[in-house]
């Protein structure tokens, strides 16, 4: 799934947190910088060196 900051902020539940409540776990660059603009902690995964 390609992350954008929208797409970040619609995987929020419906209880409404606030994005500083929330972590997203990614494994791309995308998924990094599209949390970061969603003002949302990230948490990075690489299974691959490269990455």
């Amino acid at each position: 799934m390609n992350r954008t900051r929208r797409s970040c902020r619609q995987l929020r539940p419906s209880c409404d947190p606030k994005p500083a409540d929330c972590t997203l776990i990614g494994d791309s660059l995308t998924d990094v910088g599209a949390a970061w603009a969603a003002g949302i902690s990230v948490i990075g995964y690489a299974d691959q060196a490269w990455k």
